[in-house]
This record gives structure tokens, C-alpha cells and sequence, in this order.
């Protein structure tokens, strides 16, 4: 239905996970869904997403710490690269700002 559905559907299923964001972008097979959903969403879905998973910088810095979060994370600032009016430069500033941004994950 992402893929193929029509935006109807598509915002539907946006706005049904949108209250669940942060919990599903942190799980091995729902993060997956979190990333086709702001693929295949519209931009105003996907900006609801953004918000939702993204809460504040201190909440996007630890979901980036996470094993799947970590993903999400990387889609939402690949999307923003390519959709927004900030050119590389800012966008790695954006980047350096959140703390934690730079810790290595342990394996």
C-alpha cells in the first residue's frame, strides 16, 4: 500500500503510525516501515513523521544511538539533503549541532 496505494492510503497509514514513531523506528522490522512510509509518503506526512520521530535534537542524538533508530535517522537526513533548501555545508552543520552526533556506536 506505501508503495503502490493510493495517497489516501498513504496518509492514512502515515497519520495511524505517526503517535508510535519513536517506538516503531527503534525495532528491527518496524523501522523498516518508519522508512518506506517517508518514502513513498507525501512531503506533508513526511514532515508530520520528521516531527515526531525527530522530537528534539537531544531525542534524535539517542534514537541515532540505537541498532535500527540509527537508520531512520540516516533516511531522515538523506531526504532532508535532497528535499530541502539547505545545501550540503548547512546540512553538516545541522549534523555536528546534535549532540552525540559523532559518538561511534559500539558493536
Amino acid at each position: 500500500l506505501l508503495e503502490h496505494g493510493e495517497a489516501q492510503h498513504r496518509r492514512t497509514i502515515a497519520q495511524n503510525l505517526t503517535p508510535h514513531l519513536s517506538f516503531l523506528a527503534r525495532d528491527k522490522i518496524a523501522s523498516h516501515v518508519v522508512e518506506k512510509a517517508r518514502l513513498y509518503c507525501a512531503d506533508e506526512e513526511r514532515e508530520q513523521t520528521r516531527e515526531a520521530i525527530a522530537g528534539s535534537k537531544a531525542d534524535l542524538a539517542r534514537l541515532e544511538r540505537t541498532n535500527y533508530g540509527s537508520f531512520v535517522v540516516k533516511e531522515m537526513r538523506l531526504r532532508r539533503g535532497l528535499h530541502s533548501q539547505a545545501g550540503p555545508e548547512e546540512e553538516l552543520q545541522d549534523i555536528r549541532k546534535i549532540p552525540g552526533a559523532d559518538a561511534r556506536k559500539g558493536n
